[in-house]
């Protein structure tokens, strides 16, 4: 009898807890914070896993609040406060590529230290040419000002120049920029150390400043502090060449390649960083050309992406395939040229850009290439209508 009674009761039991389930409403969870199982791709017949959150690349020491730009961000925060990010989810999360808890990471979290102002960056601007540079580069800098960043208007249209930095451990060099850039006004200094694999943190700052500060701008060209541009030249290009387009482009010499696996290698790239057997087409990085539209579509991607070291393929590479945006390969020409004192002559009209040898710079050599530009261009000083600043 007692044996009775025991299974009655646990089939109520049952019963109860059967119907309270079934009643209850299931917690619904948000897609982005719901974890997401591991994935494979295949890669020379090996499968990878899908990799954890990035490795923030490794900092100079004796730094703490700047070491990892990204990490102090609160994510649940900035899913909640900002709905623009939310809609590149879909365009720009990849499974092996970016954070497997589908949630975006803002990769530029902080203020900026010096520039944020705009104070230079007002009224309509045909070409942003923003420089990067480092703490360091003060007379490479100084150069550029007294060469193609003197030239601020050509036949109407406006020509703005941007330099951006990271931080330093110098004390000295660090009072030094900012007395610069008190009396330049053209210095945009952001919170992160600046080291050679730190350099996709200062494109994707540039982004950032540019999206936030320099609405009116058409379109926005990214060069290296040691390149002499043609900046006549490279204005005609873009008025005859792309002028008609209404769609988001990057214009730059196309460069197709692969991570490079060997250890010993100054560009070596680990499975972990990148999980894949090639790069998407990406441009080369001395200098290209971006139309206006995309910088606030990359700067958004970019927080779906894990951070990839290399900038150029980052940028225009895994960011530009993600958007769809077309890169459109330069004419002939366009080729970035060894400075040479060849081109201090007619030659110099007929490139758009040169850079120096590796590190190495001949200041006097910048300067004659630069007088030839100006000579030889129907814009130059002689005959042209461009303007000049002092």
């Amino acid at each position: 009898m007692f044996l009775a009674v025991a299974v009655y009761c646990s089939s109520v039991v049952l019963i109860i807890l059967s119907t309270t389930s079934a009643s209850s409403p299931q917690p619904i969870n948000d897609i982005v914070s719901m974890p997401q199982k591991p994935s494979t791709v295949e890669t020379d017949s090996k499968a990878t896993k899908n990799f954890q959150q990035n490795r923030q690349p490794t900092l100079n020491a004796g730094h703490s609040i700047s070491q990892n730009p990204s990490t102090s961000h609160s994510v649940d925060k900035d899913l909640k406060t900002s709905p623009t990010t939310l809609q590149y989810r879909e365009r720009c999360w990849h499974a092996n590529f970016s954070s497997p808890e589908r949630r975006p990471v803002d990769h530029t979290p902080r203020p900026f230290l010096l520039g944020e102002s705009a104070a230079r960056c007002r009224g309509d601007i045909f070409l942003l040419i923003a420089v990067q540079s480092a703490v360091q580069h003060r007379a490479r800098r100084d150069l550029i000002r007294t060469n193609w960043a003197t030239v601020t208007n050509i036949g109407g249209d406006r020509l703005q120049t941007v330099f951006f930095v990271g931080t330093t451990n110098d004390k000295r060099q660090a009072e030094a920029l900012r007395r610069e850039s008190d009396s330049r006004a053209d210095i945009v200094q952001a919170d992160f150390v600046d080291t050679y694999r730190n350099l996709t943190y200062k494109h994707l700052y540039a982004l950032r400043w540019i999206a936030e500060s320099c609405r009116s701008v058409r379109y926005v060209m990214k060069v290296d502090d040691d390149v002499v541009l043609n900046v006549f030249r490279l204005r005609e290009s873009l008025r005859e060449l792309v002028g008609s387009r209404t769609d988001d482009f990057f214009y730059c010499q196309v460069i197709r390649s692969k991570p490079i696996r060997n250890r010993r290698h100054k560009w070596y790239v680990a499975y972990e960083e990148w999980p894949g057997d090639r790069y998407p087409d990406y441009c080369k990085g001395f200098g290209y050309v971006m139309s206006f539209g995309l910088i606030e579509k990359l700067h958004q991607c970019a927080k779906w992406r894990r951070y990839f070291w290399i900038d150029d393929v980052f940028v225009s590479g895994d960011l530009a395939s993600a958007l769809g945006a077309p890169r459109i390969q330069w004419e002939d020409g366009w080729g970035a040229k060894r400075l040479h004192p060849r081109l201090a002559g007619p030659e110099a009209n007929q490139m758009v850009l040169a850079n120096a040898d590796g590190n190495f710079m001949v200041p006097s050599l910048n300067r004659r290439v630069w007088r030839a530009i100006v000579r030889f261009s129907d814009w130059g000083w002689e005959d042209g209508d461009a303007v000049y600043s002092e």
